[in-house]
């Protein structure tokens, strides 16, 4: 399903609410130039999901596991839907993302 997101720019908070939305996910920032891998460093998800990190952290990507079944890669502009998926699995990603981001 190709599908084009016109007008789309990132919003930290809507970021946050899919996120908290989602039943898991991994998450990617840059800090002072360098990338982070939240899965190295838990403190961070969790100062993260606390809306505690600090501004100097800006996030990059995110694995989000909707349901068992479900996940797909957030880019902060884009997203990667896995191509083996049925078209209803695709406009389940596709909806909760612009329900969410739009």
């Amino acid at each position: 399903m190709d599908e084009e997101l016109e007008n789309f720019s990132p919003n930290s908070y809507n970021e946050h609410k899919m996120l908290f939305n989602a039943e898991d996910f991994d998450l990617k920032f840059v800090h002072n130039g360098t990338i982070v891998d939240g899965d190295i460093d838990d403190e961070l998800e969790d100062k993260y999901r606390q809306k505690e990190l600090g501004k100097d952290y800006r996030l990059i990507e995110a694995d989000i596991q909707l349901t068992d079944d479900i996940s797909f890669y957030y880019y902060r502009k884009s997203i990667m839907i896995p191509d083996e998926y049925d078209e209803n699995s695709k406009e389940t990603v596709l909806q909760t993302f612009e329900h969410a981001m739009i």
